[in-house]
């Protein structure tokens, strides 16, 4: 039988077609099996970045990896996977940073997350955080990735704190630097103010430091201050601006109302306004003339109401007030007086009698005011017992006083300054004959000792001779040890600490001092009524200061500072001398310093030149033209001078350090600064013309830098601050006597728009 081909053929047409057909279905599904299988495997593994390419049974893998072992990671879990053939690696390495930042920034009810994170579970974890911490908010991410990340679970510790932080202000920042934390922003109110203040001064997550704190209180409107005195309570309400605002109040009532309990319930708040300070301490001390008083600042409304003895105090503590008052406040007062009674009718007495030596005396102990001895006449009587009432409010006056013929001149004046004295001592006795006023009494706070005799004496105006014996009875001085160790790394304040303030304050100068160094507190708090030993404490670390490497201890009235410096022969006798010349009565100092001798240098042969000309004598340059400014430049410029011409700013000898009887002056400029309109303002430097005009010059540069470092960091915008040095170049007056040099050696501010 013949075969033909053609019949063949036409057979495996349909058999060729049915297979390619299989073929390329099957292949398409052993491909879509393979990539649905490798896509699984590389999500349960964790790399996410990772995305696949699938070609018959060859897999790529592409993306940008997050750590360099990833890569291989994503090639051996593919390869292991059933039905691959081959893996190729086509991966790519996110960027590595130089420096690692992230922040996070609260505004209008939004949480905008920006910076760089390690990978994608990171960013994960830190958006969960950033929602838990703000429910209800609205959370931006726009993170990106990047290597380099610091220590993970303490860079991850540091985020979680500052988002804790950030979730107490209004609206602010948290920002970290690698490990360096800091955080800005308006607090949303006074208890979330305090909450974080005392985090960021305590609670920093270990690893993690403090790099800036620029959190201010929250701005309060209307702004109310309130003072009320009555019975022996003094009480405070409302708000003030910061602790240094709040101390300087306390000194006023220390001086005005020596023998009465205050009570502060004041909180720290922004919105204060210009003069706050001045209206209120001149309203205490005005209140101080008046019986049942309170005073209220709304804004710039002060409201004053009480009692005066009579017409005149009244009239004379309205005239103090209407002075004291810039001219944009507003007085309204209410103060009344008692009319004298009429001295009731009575029958005829016999002529008083007179008496020689004329003496009188007044004893308060208990309680209790006995006043013994004579009176020219009842009324004279009645106003010495009156004066006793005001002066010692609430407490029983027993009147045993006669009258007798025979006073000198002005014995009733003397009468009331030893009052005075008494009040203010709240023990002891007076005792008056003719002229001559002897005071004995006994007091534990060591600044009543000599300022009670003088304003004795303010008060009497040389109408006596003024004899004061005041025993000084000291509080017994704390017995625990406190230490500042300082080393290449860190300062270390360690021991008790007598009230919660002195530890703020000592923490507070140890950081100004040691600006570029880590502060560790490890401090308790024993209370102690001690006021030296806080003094004791502070000549203790400024004297550390002086030093590299060592440790300053205060144990029982003894500060010893020990350790090692660079050679320079002054500063064991500066550390001495400031032992010797600041700490309180009653401590002692010693200091155990070793030089560090600079390696000896080979001497080498000079050749001898012509002497160099003497450079003239520095001539004061003519100031630029100043810049015009607005009205309310020039009037932020007269407030910033005045404030610096009143206060103190003062530097350690031939160096920039501030000393910290700045600090108040320093701190009413920053207050000004930050409510001033939108200016420029340069800090100028000078000095005076000792020393080389190039060490003149640098020495200037670096004084106007530490006071621009400090405003900084009391919340003055860096950017409208610039430091200026002019040396010896522009002195007030001539250098020709100490007093001139001390004039020339000033910090100036100068304000342009």
């Amino acid at each position: 039988m013949k075969c033909n081909p053609l019949r063949w053929l036409w057979g495996l047409l349909p058999i060729a077609a049915l297979a390619y057909c299989v073929v390329r279905f099957e292949h398409e599904a052993i491909q879509d099996d393979i990539r649905v299988r490798v896509d699984a495997e590389l999500k349960g593994t964790g790399l996410r970045w990772a995305k696949s390419g699938v070609s018959g049974r060859d897999v790529l893998i592409s993306g940008r990896a997050t750590d360099e072992s990833e890569p291989q990671k994503a090639i051996d879990a593919v390869t292991k996977i059933w039905g691959v053939r081959l893996a190729e690696n086509q991966t790519e390495l996110v960027e590595r940073a130089a420096a690692y930042s992230w922040w996070a920034t609260l505004a209008d009810r939004r949480v905008t997350l920006r910076g760089l994170v390690p990978n994608d579970a990171t960013r994960e974890t830190i958006l969960s955080s950033a929602r838990t911490t703000f429910p209800g908010v609205a959370v931006n991410d726009e993170m990106r990735l990047a290597r380099g990340v610091p220590t993970q679970d303490v860079w991850l510790n540091g985020i979680g704190f500052g988002l804790k932080q950030l979730q107490g202000l209004k609206a602010g920042e948290a920002r970290l630097d690698g490990l360096g934390l800091s955080v800005s922003g308006e607090a949303a109110s006074q208890a979330s103010y305090g909450s974080v203040k005392t985090a960021l001064a305590n609670g920093l997550p270990r690893g993690i430091r403090l790099t800036d704190d620029r959190v201010t209180p929250p701005v309060i409107k209307p702004y109310v201050w309130a003072a009320r005195a009555s019975g022996s309570q003094l009480t405070f309400t409302g708000n003030v601006p910061n602790a240094g605002v709040r101390s300087e109040v306390e000194a006023v009532v220390r001086q005005a109302y020596p023998r009465l309990r205050a009570t502060d319930r004041t909180e720290f708040g922004d919105g204060a306004p210009p003069g706050f300070l001045g209206v209120i301490s001149a309203s205490l001390r005005e209140l101080a003339r008046l019986e049942e008083a309170s005073a209220t600042l709304t804004d710039t409304t002060l409201a004053v109401e009480g009692m005066a003895t009579d017409e005149i105090t009244a009239t004379a503590v309205r005239r103090a007030l209407r002075s004291a008052l810039p001219q944009n406040y507003r007085l309204t007062e209410q103060i009344r007086f008692r009319e004298a009674p009429p001295p009731p009718a009575a029958p005829p007495v016999p002529a008083p009698l007179a008496v020689s030596p004329y003496t009188g005396s007044a004893e308060f102990d208990s309680g209790r005011i006995v006043l013994v001895g004579y009176a020219p006449s009842d009324t004279a009587k009645a106003q010495i017992e009156q004066s006793a009432r005001t002066r010692f409010p609430g407490r029983t006056i027993d009147n045993r006083l006669a009258i007798a013929t025979g006073a000198p001149d002005g014995w009733q004046r003397c009468f009331d300054g030893g009052l005075l004295g008494l009040a203010r001592l709240g023990s002891g006795r007076i005792a008056l004959s003719d002229r001559r006023l002897d005071l004995v009494a006994r007091t534990d706070d060591e600044d009543l000792v000599a300022a009670v005799p003088t304003d004795i004496r303010g008060n009497v105006q040389a109408a006596c001779d003024v004899n004061a014996r005041i025993d000084y009875a000291a509080p017994q001085e704390p017995e625990g040890r406190w230490s500042a160790r300082r080393d290449a790394e860190r300062v270390v304040l360690a021991g008790e600490v007598t009230s919660g303030s002195t530890r703020i304050a000592l923490l507070a100068q140890a950081r100004r001092q040691f600006p570029n160094t880590e502060v560790r507190d490890d401090m308790s708090v024993v209370e102690n009524r001690s006021k030296t030993w806080p003094r004791a404490a502070e000549v203790a670390l400024a004297s550390l200061s002086e030093v590299d490497v060592g440790e300053a201890v205060v144990l029982r009235q003894v500060v010893n500072v020990t350790g090692e410096a660079r050679y320079e022969p002054s500063i064991i006798e500066r550390v001495r001398e400031k032992l010797r010349r600041d700490l309180p009565r009653g401590y002692s100092g010693r200091e155990q310093i070793t030089m560090l001798r600079p390696p000896v240098q080979q001497p080498v042969q000079t050749v001898p030149r012509a002497p160099t000309p003497v450079p003239p004598q520095p001539v004061a340059q003519p100031l630029a033209p100043p810049q015009p400014i607005t009205a309310a430049g020039v009037a932020c410029q007269e407030r910033l001078r005045e404030t610096a011409r009143t206060g103190v700013i003062s530097f350690d000898r031939a160096r920039a350090l501030l000393k910290g009887e700045s600090t108040q002056t320093l701190d009413r400029i920053a207050q000004i600064a930050r409510t001033c309109p939108r200016v420029k303002i340069e800090i100028a430097g000078h000095t005076d013309s000792e020393g080389t005009p190039e060490r003149n010059q640098g020495l200037s540069d670096r004084r106007a830098q530490a006071v621009r470092d400090y405003l900084t960091r009391g919340g003055v915008d860096a950017s409208i601050l610039t430091a200026s040095g002019y040396g010896e170049t522009r002195p007030m007056v001539p250098n020709d006597t100490p007093e001139n040099r001390a004039r020339n050696r000033r910090i100036e501010f100068n304000v342009t728009e």
